[in-house]
């Protein structure tokens, strides 16, 4: 059993290793194919990122295997009481180099809500709708897309590309999607939920320029201890 869990454990490590040395490769070419990013240095640490990775696999697999059960026999019936349609809801998201993603979460508001912006009291979310967005649990179905490597725990958060359209006009944008993005990330403690794209691109970029484990760590016990969960 201790020979499996150790040759398990290697596999691992070497299959990450792997992976996040052909990231960084493609991370240069990312850059130099793009004019306006070209001279901008980033972390470039092999060994930074494959702890990174490690740790968003253990840390989201524990989270799949723990608390998601739990949250799902919960929160299934509730949400199928509120409003007839699925339990999730899927909304293609931009990945690590613009690469499109299905991201997941629990779904909030009634089936087929339409285009319009949410806004206050907004009719078409039930009232264990509201719960679940302004508590964030609807959020802990992207757990399954950090263990699959389309996110991480902490980065710059999804957009849609419609909305990124928004951020690429901004000097050095694109630098959001030279890593994963992430459950959590330092413009979420930063900007308020209603995005300042500005200051939002400062804060991600200065995460990106200082990513570290030790900063993923401060930022997931940030994000746990908030009482406010509306950022």
């Amino acid at each position: 059993m201790k020979l499996l869990f150790i040759l398990i454990v290697t596999v691992l490590v070497i299959t990450v290793t792997i992976r996040e040395q052909k990231l960084l490769a493609l991370r240069k070419i990312y850059i130099d194919i793009h004019p306006s990013l070209i001279g901008f240095q980033l972390p470039g640490s092999l060994w930074r990122q494959v702890c990174k990775r490690l740790f968003d696999i253990i840390f989201s697999a524990a989270v799949l295997l723990t608390i998601f059960p739990l949250l799902f026999f919960i929160l299934t019936p509730l949400i199928k009481i509120a409003s007839s349609g699925p339990v999730f809801f899927v909304q293609y998201r931009l990945g690590i180099f613009g690469k499109p993603f299905k991201c997941y979460k629990f779904r909030s508001m009634r089936q087929n809500p339409g285009t319009a912006p949410v806004s206050v009291n907004d009719p078409r979310i039930p009232p264990i709708g509201k719960f679940i967005r302004r508590t964030h649990l609807d959020e802990f179905p992207q757990f399954f897309n950090v263990l699959t490597g389309d996110m991480s725990l902490v980065g710059p958060r999804p957009l849609q590309a419609k909305i990124y359209r928004e951020f690429s006009n901004y000097e050095k944008g694109l630098l959001r999607l030279t890593i994963r993005p992430g459950l959590t990330g330092l413009a979420q403690m930063n900007v308020a939920r209603n995005l300042n794209p500005d200051k939002t691109i400062k804060n991600d970029l200065y995460y990106i320029r200082k990513l570290s484990l030790r900063m993923d760590l401060k930022l997931i016990f940030q994000t746990l201890r908030l009482t406010d969960h509306s950022y």
